[in-house]
Order: structure tokens, then C-alpha cells, then sequence
């Protein structure tokens, strides 16, 4: 269900047409269905523009949806601290809910630059610069392995 009223033909051919990745798999279909050329463009964009809508719409819930996990985990470590609270190390049980403690070990690193070499992983990341590096080329400055593309976007609102 689309806000845009979008041609039933349009509609169909993007419904049996477009695979899960929105890749078109038949467009010889689309070239044959028999409409105006500004029709099937108008149709296309509404199209667009809901699936836009859509994407947008399933953003925020996610961030939504995120927010209230961390809302939970964080009370959920609350609600831990206060049951390592209440019980003090000792064991509970209960037909309905058992606690137990077990010993666990993790390393603590007091001062890293004392470690021994043999005991450190060294990384390298490098990134590209892209800023600075179409900063350069706009300048006039050559640079090695790199080009500013120039691409035509379409907009559609």
C-alpha cells in the first residue's frame, strides 16, 4: 500500500518484476507495458519517492528499536548489581528461579609500555584522505593513484 496512486500496471510489473535487491529481471516487460513515456517516469518516481519513505520509516525504528536495548541492558545490569547486592555471594533457589556465583579470571593491564614486545599485537590502519586529496586535485596538484570522478546523481522530491 502506497500514499502515491501509483498506475495498477506500474504496480505489477514492480511487484513481479523487482527481486528482493530491487534488481529489475525483466526490463524488456517494462519497455512493452503500453503507456506514456512521462506516465511510467511519474509512476517510477512515486514509487521511489514511497520506498524512500519506507527506508526512512524503518531507520527510525531501528534507532528506536536500539534505544530501548540499551534502556533494557543497562536496567538489566542494575537489576544484577542489586540481586550481588541483596545475596552477598551466597546461592539462591527457588522453584521458579535458581542463582549461583562461579569464579571467572580475566588479565588486567596495570601499564601497557611496561609489557614485554613479545606479549603486543601491533596494528597499521591507513585511510585514504579523500578530502584532502580532491582538495589537491581541484588545486592543480597531481595525485598519484587517485581522480575525482564525476558522477550525474538523480534527485527525486
Amino acid at each position: 500500500m502506497t500514499i502515491f496512486q501509483i498506475d495498477a500496471r506500474i504496480a505489477e510489473f514492480l511487484a513481479t518484476h523487482f527481486n528482493e535487491d530491487g534488481e529489475i529481471t525483466d526490463i524488456e516487460q517494462f519497455d512493452e507495458l503500453q503507456m506514456e513515456r512521462d506516465k511510467k517516469i511519474e509512476n517510477i518516481a512515486l514509487y521511489f519517492k514511497e520506498q524512500m519513505r519506507t527506508a526512512e520509516a524503518i531507520k527510525k525504528e531501528i534507532k528506536a528499536l536500539q534505544e530501548r536495548q540499551a534502556r533494557a541492558e543497562r536496567k538489566r545490569g542494575r537489576m544484577k548489581d542489586l540481586l550481588d547486592y541483596c545475596l552477598k555471594g551466597e546461592k539462591f533457589s527457588t522453584p521458579k528461579v535458581s542463582i549461583s556465583y562461579r569464579n571467572s579470571t580475566s588479565v588486567a593491564v596495570d601499564d601497557v609500555r611496561r609489557i614485554p614486545d613479545s606479549y603486543l599485537i601491533r596494528t597499521v590502519e591507513t585511510k585514504v584522505d579523500r578530502i584532502r586529496i580532491k582538495e589537491a586535485i581541484n588545486n592543480g596538484i597531481e595525485v598519484s593513484g587517485a581522480h575525482i570522478d564525476t558522477k550525474r546523481n538523480i534527485q527525486v522530491k
